[in-house]
């Protein structure tokens, strides 16, 4: 008899225990009922890269249970991916007319819809879905991030400068020098629009948030040459050229200018000096130490500083072309067909070059803004040449 209970008890624990574990694995799987094999395959092969298999499955997981509301909404992300945008959307905007509890599937299908609308260049309505997600989640940082990215696009920077302060604030960082870039390009657009008055004050005002603001330091120089006040002007542009040497040369050809106004034009020699002894293979400044040895009729050190640049980096065509110009100036026709040859042989991407860190964008000038991939300050650091 009392083996009989044993028995049963041990039945009934085993029981107890299966059900338990197949409670367990139900509640771990993703919702969607007879497709989660689908489902999660679309999953995993989502994390792997595979973008075509992802949307293969999860087509067949939305054929196979139409309530699974993650399925749909990963499903139009991946259209918006590939440029179909208009599908895309259509798939996002007939989830809204659902009941939908899950606060984390809905707040992902905010963020598909306000990504929908900026793709499609529909500004107002990307940032009308991003205060839907500011108003349920007050810690995501998407919709500033998302408000940020479209008040740059329409360049109204004051606005996109408020969003940035409060995604500082929100992150928990500091962002003054960031920041700094946002009051540089409201200065920037109101000095294009014949307002440098008011240009100065942002100048000012990101000068005041960072104190080696590049493009700051740059138009500001800009503003007091125009006015006039060569000093002012000199002054700002040699800080640039001493701190940041290899992006020296966007204040050559001001400060020449400025130095040949006040009289004192050799002067920008010692500026090339200071700024070589910090980077002594400086490829871009060699090459403006030649040519103004060439504006002095020494054609000679002008071929030599030349020949020096090359010994850093013979794949830069600034430093051949300006070579291959002096040597014929000079007579030498042979020397400089011999360099044209040297000059097709090495060609190819230019080492001149300043490439975004983030991207790989690569811009003949320094930019303050990455065109492809719309980071900031991404191009201060130089490519290969000026190490």
């Amino acid at each position: 008899m009392y083996s009989h209970a044993l028995l049963a008890i041990l039945l009934l624990a085993v029981v107890l225990a299966a059900y338990l574990v197949w409670r367990v694995r139900r509640r771990c799987a993703p919702a969607g009922g007879a497709n989660d094999s689908a489902y999660a395959r679309a999953l995993n092969l989502l994390l792997e890269g595979d973008e075509d298999g992802a949307m293969r499955n999860f087509k067949e997981a939305t054929r196979d249970d139409t309530q699974n509301v993650d399925a749909y909404v990963r499903l139009g992300d991946l259209l918006r991916k590939r440029g179909e945008v208009e599908k895309a959307l259509r798939i996002h905007r007939s989830l809204t007319v659902r009941s939908i509890s899950d606060q984390a599937v809905l707040e992902s299908l905010y963020r598909s819809l306000a990504e929908d609308y900026v793709a499609c260049g529909k500004y107002s309505d990307a940032l009308q879905w991003s205060q839907k997600i500011r108003a349920m989640n007050k810690h995501s940082t998407f919709p500033l991030k998302l408000m940020v990215r479209v008040y740059e696009i329409q360049r109204e920077w004051d606005k996109a400068y408020e969003m940035q302060e409060e995604l500082a604030r929100l992150e928990g960082r500091r962002g003054r020098p960031f920041l700094a870039l946002y009051k540089s390009q409201i200065g920037y657009d109101l000095m294009k629009r014949g307002k440098p008055k008011d240009a100065r004050r942002y100048f000012n005002d990101a000068l005041r948030l960072d104190s080696e603001c590049v493009p700051a330091l740059l138009y500001l120089g800009d503003i007091y040459f125009d006015e006039g006040n060569l000093r002012r002007a000199i002054g700002l542009w040699e800080l640039i050229a001493s701190r940041f040497p290899k992006v020296a040369h966007i204040v050559f050809a001001r400060l020449e200018k400025a130095y040949f106004q006040r009289g004192n034009l050799s002067d920008i020699v010692a500026v090339y000096e200071a700024v070589l002894k910090e980077s002594p293979k400086n490829v871009r400044t060699l090459v403006e130490l030649a040519c103004l040895h060439q504006k002095r009729g020494d054609l000679k050190e002008a071929t030599r500083v030349l020949r020096e640049a090359l010994s850093y980096d013979p794949a830069s065509a600034l430093a051949r072309q300006h070579l291959i110009a002096f040597l014929y100036e000079a007579g030498q026709t042979e020397e400089a067909v011999e360099e044209i040859k040297r000059l097709v042989e090495v060609m190819g991407p230019r080492t001149e070059d300043y490439v975004c860190s983030k991207c790989g964008y690569r811009s003949a000038d320094v930019l303050w803004r990455c065109p492809k991939c719309q980071s900031w300050e991404t191009f201060l650091q130089h490519g290969t040449s000026g190490v």
